[in-house]
């Protein structure tokens, strides 16, 4: 435990950076007196040495990560579910929810083909599929399940793999189609693909992504909508357990 009235020092070791958790934290640091220190932000490199308070952080794949925050011996929140199997604290979104107002947003505008497209393959994509498989089922309507699996020794093919992939596909759903996206980076790839098939959108296809990342979102040949994950939210969230957990 450490002094409520002394300045904490806290790290943010984000396996996978995001910019709107990364704001959510630094809210709540102006508004307690924190100091952050963002090396890994700014640099993608763990600040070996570094003794402070307590760690925020999102667990990923990389066990080094991982390793780190396990043998710091100070609290950690982690933000999100992916290593479920890493026993700590966590704030994180419902993504099943996602899926479900996803695909309520469809069904309200009388869509009747559905298709769901992911280029990851874990435990927050498979959340969010159950959530829109399930609204959908209940209202008596089936999905197609598109996911597109990355190969790190075809790198320098991937991106006219992936658009190619997601033509074929989109060229024989029936129209008009409603595609969900498991976050705004695969719906701009699939409004890419539906401009390489002389698809209209949202005439033909209709795509919805997540997290309402305004650089893709807004900067987009057609404006894309999304489903505005609260990430800033889950960040400042994250930022008040981990306080609670600093003072005991």
């Amino acid at each position: 435990m450490i002094a409520a009235g002394r300045q904490k020092d806290v790290l943010l070791a984000l396996g996978r950076y995001n910019p709107k958790m990364h704001r959510g934290v630094a809210r709540f640091a102006g508004q307690h007196n924190w100091h952050i220190n963002a090396e890994m932000a700014y640099f993608g490199q763990l600040p070996h040495g570094w003794k402070g308070d307590g760690i925020i952080t999102l667990l990923d794949v990389q066990e080094e990560i991982i390793d780190f925050v396990l043998v710091a011996r100070v609290p950690v929140v982690d933000l999100s579910v992916i290593r479920e199997d890493v026993p700590l604290p966590r704030v994180v979104g419902d993504h099943r929810l996602v899926g479900c107002l996803a695909a309520e947003h469809f069904l309200e505008r009388g869509f009747r083909h559905f298709a769901w497209f992911s280029t990851m393959d874990d435990v927050v994509s498979r959340l969010r599929l159950a959530g829109f498989r399930q609204t959908l089922a209940r209202a008596g309507f089936a999905c197609e399940s598109w996911f597109f699996q990355r190969r790190p020794l075809e790198r320098r093919n991937e991106w006219a793999g992936k658009c190619a992939f997601l033509e074929r596909r989109l060229k024989t759903m029936p129209k008009p189609a409603a595609v969900f996206a498991f976050q705004d980076a695969d719906a701009s790839n699939v409004l890419d693909a539906c401009a390489d098939a002389a698809l209209a959108v949202p005439e033909e296809v209709t795509i919805l992504g997540v997290d309402n990342n305004e650089l893709i979102c807004e900067s987009a040949r057609v404006p894309l909508s999304s489903v505005n994950h609260d990430l800033d939210g889950v960040g400042y969230e994250g930022a008040a357990l981990l306080h609670r957990l600093m003072l005991g």
